[in-house]
């Protein structure tokens, strides 16, 4: 059923789970290979996350969903 479940990533929903993670911007940031600076425009709406960076924010949150 999760396989199913998409989020529509925006800048709540990336704040919301960066923070559900435990992580700070420069976390999410390393994790991503990006700057903090492009982890703060996702937060902030000014700029749109690339498909690859989606693609690896819906595998955390997959495994953060089915580890709980």
């Amino acid at each position: 059923m999760l396989e199913n479940y998409s989020l529509e990533w925006n800048k709540e929903s990336v704040r919301a789970l960066r923070l559900r993670l435990g992580w700070c911007k420069s976390d999410l940031a390393r994790r991503m290979k990006c700057s903090i600076t492009e982890v703060d425009s996702w937060e902030d709406g000014s700029s749109q996350l690339a498909t690859q960076v989606k693609g690896e924010l819906e595998d955390r949150k997959s495994t953060r969903l089915n580890s709980s």
